[in-house]
């Protein structure tokens, strides 16, 4: 009889403990939603959401969609520009051995630790329409078109390698400040969709690390970095 309670004593010991154990694998796992406020301040506003999660304790995802519009606290380079930007991480995260001391999580005897520093590679892809003036010069004939208006579209792919980091709001468990910075290059093509025939848009003369024209395609060196305000899910 005695042996009788001690097991069931000792099996529901152990189902709490795998419970809590679930529970808390399961705290570091949710799925988040993110927002990230310097779009608000950014030369073309990007406006839209985040989501997030982990695939395993080491790895996750993060994408994020934004509507991209002209930023009216700036002065205005273009008319009627507006378009989205997607944006797709892979993140590996660090800071989960036993020698780490930052806000312990125990599972099976081992701590991992929700302040969630990670390296990763991002891919990013903006597409918008946008109308404006410029002069529009005829080689041949050596006319000029002064302040034409023209339509175009704009593509911009880039990629960077990414390091950042996730960090508690106070003591919730939903809120949590995010910070990324990188290094990477991103590529510009623009494709004026009314060019007259026989001109093109007149070049700008500029120092290499000028602001190129907004209707200039250019290879840039690309430097990510962005605070964002994430919410947990569950």
């Amino acid at each position: 009889m005695k042996k009788m309670v001690l097991l069931a004593i000792v099996s529901c010991f152990t189902t709490m403990l795998f419970a809590q154990q679930v529970k808390d694998r399961m705290a570091l796992h949710r799925p988040y939603v993110s927002f990230n406020p310097l779009g608000l301040i950014e030369p073309y506003a990007a406006i839209g959401l985040g989501l997030g999660n982990h695939l395993s304790n080491r790895s996750g995802y993060f994408t994020e969609l934004s509507f991209v519009c002209n930023n009216y606290i700036y002065p205005k380079k273009a008319d009627h520009l507006q378009g989205f930007k997607y944006l797709a991480q892979y993140r590996y995260y660090l800071m989960q051995s036993d020698h780490e001391s930052l806000g312990p999580v125990k599972m099976h005897h081992k701590k991992y630790y929700p302040y969630h520093l990670f390296f990763g590679a991002e891919f990013r892809y903006k597409h918008y329409y946008f109308s404006d003036h410029t002069n529009f010069i005829n080689a041949i004939t050596k006319d000029t078109l002064s302040n034409f208006m023209y339509n175009a579209k704009a593509d911009i792919w880039g990629g960077a390698i990414i390091f950042g980091g996730a960090f508690p709001l106070g003591k919730s468990n939903h809120w949590q400040l995010e910070c990324t910075l990188g290094i990477g290059a991103k590529q510009k093509w623009v494709a004026i969709k009314n060019n007259p025939s026989g001109y093109e848009p007149e070049t700008i003369k500029r120092i290499d690390v000028g602001t190129p024209a907004i209707w200039e395609s250019v290879a840039s060196p690309y430097l990510p970095w962005t605070i964002r305000l994430q919410y947990k899910l569950k």
